[in-house]
């Protein structure tokens, strides 16, 4: 039986395109190998010539990261994030079960398309401090759902995807339980004990995920943040609510418990559930938030989030979703920035859970209970 990954990984060692130390070389060669097994003899003349240009791709990109910012950056990542990075296919056609050099050209993204999308990164200097455009351009690959396809899909496995969550060959140790693996945070230099390593109430992963340092507790300051990984906090006020008490029959989020506290110049939520939301597909999250002032609708939905005044849904601002954590939360944190409050120091908030009822999606199915939370003093 043929070892198409190890032809292509040949290939790339033949000809030079390999860096001692790093394991970008294997993940081309892995994520290729199942186009190459269907392919055609002309399609895979074009897979071997295209993993080469790849691979010199990747090298522009990892220097250029040095270059523009400090850190980690994709050459310092595992070899999983590079075989993620390196997928170039979602959907394609076939002709009887085969890949055809014209399909392979149709539906599978061109490296020089690749190429156009890194050198408009560079001459837009979007890599130049921690943006979503350079997570998703550069570090991460081209589209961020990639992500949930190849590695936290929640359906069968199916022709193209690598493996699902329950079907991964090897799981490795994640003491903390944040969302990186123990050798990940030794190659990080983050504490692998501690799912917020410098204490500021990010997660580890939610700041890697985002560009921002997990090692420096002064940053990031006054932004929004969505998270998955959900910590303890001692001094907060807390809502629960009993289990089943969602209207919504499926895609359902039966929150267990609201806490929330005024910590600095933010406001911090967290929720957790009674049943396993990493089985839906629905990403959405609301708060309802009284003020003496205003009321505000925050709303987490499709990979973003939003705030609007109340009463008039006047859209004044839009901020980040919670990327790749997002596909197997079991639970949510949420910081947001007292200064979109028009300086409020009281609120009422109550968390809104979505769901289908009769068949149709609802924003509101289930409702918690009103915790009060104060800035004063």
């Amino acid at each position: 039986m043929a070892n198409d990954a190890l032809e292509l990984l040949m290939q790339l060692l033949k000809e030079g395109e390999f860096q001692n130390g790093d394991s970008m070389a294997c993940a081309l060669a892995f994520v290729n190998s199942y186009l190459y097994s269907i392919a055609d003899v002309d399609a895979r003349r074009l897979i071997r010539e295209d993993i080469l240009k790849h691979h010199r791709l990747y090298r522009k990109v990892a220097a250029y990261q040095r270059q523009v910012r400090p850190g980690p950056g994709l050459s310092d990542a595992p070899v999983v994030p590079k075989i993620y990075w390196a997928d170039r296919h979602r959907t394609m056609e076939l002709e009887s079960g085969v890949l055809t050099a014209k399909y392979y050209a149709e539906f599978i993204d061109r490296i020089e398309v690749l190429e156009a999308v890194h050198q408009l990164v560079v001459d837009n200097r979007l890599g130049e401090g921690p943006t979503a455009g350079l997570e998703t351009l550069t570090r991460k690959g081209i589209a961020g759902s990639h992500f949930e396809n190849l590695f936290a899909s929640n359906t069968a496995n199916a022709p193209g995807l690598l493996f699902n969550m329950e079907s991964a060959p090897v799981r490795l140790n994640d003491r903390d339980g944040d969302g990186i693996f123990d050798t990940e945070e030794t190659a990080f230099r983050t504490d692998p004990g501690s799912i917020d390593s410098d204490g500021d109430g990010y997660s580890d992963y939610w700041e890697l995920d985002h560009g921002y340092p997990a090692r420096d507790a002064s940053s990031p300051v006054n932004v929004f943040a969505f998270d998955g990984v959900v910590q303890n906090m001692s001094d907060a006020q807390r809502a629960a609510s009993p289990a089943g008490d969602s209207k919504a029959k499926s895609e359902h989020f039966d929150d267990s418990e609201i806490q929330g506290k005024i910590e600095g110049d933010r406001m911090l939520l967290t929720v957790r559930y009674h049943n396993d939301i990493t089985q839906n597909k629905m990403r959405l999250h609301s708060f309802a938030i009284r003020t003496p002032g205003q009321d505000y609708w925050v709303q987490w939905g499709n990979h973003a989030g939003t705030v609007w005044h109340y009463k008039d849904y006047k859209d004044f601002v839009s901020f980040g979703g919670a990327g790749l954590m997002e596909a197997t939360l079991t639970g949510a944190e949420f910081s947001i920035p007292l200064s979109h409050f028009n300086g409020a120091v009281s609120f009422e908030v109550i968390y809104y859970a979505p769901g289908f009822i009769d068949g149709k999606e609802q924003i509101v199915a289930d409702a918690s209970a009103t915790i009060s939370l104060s800035a004063a003093g």
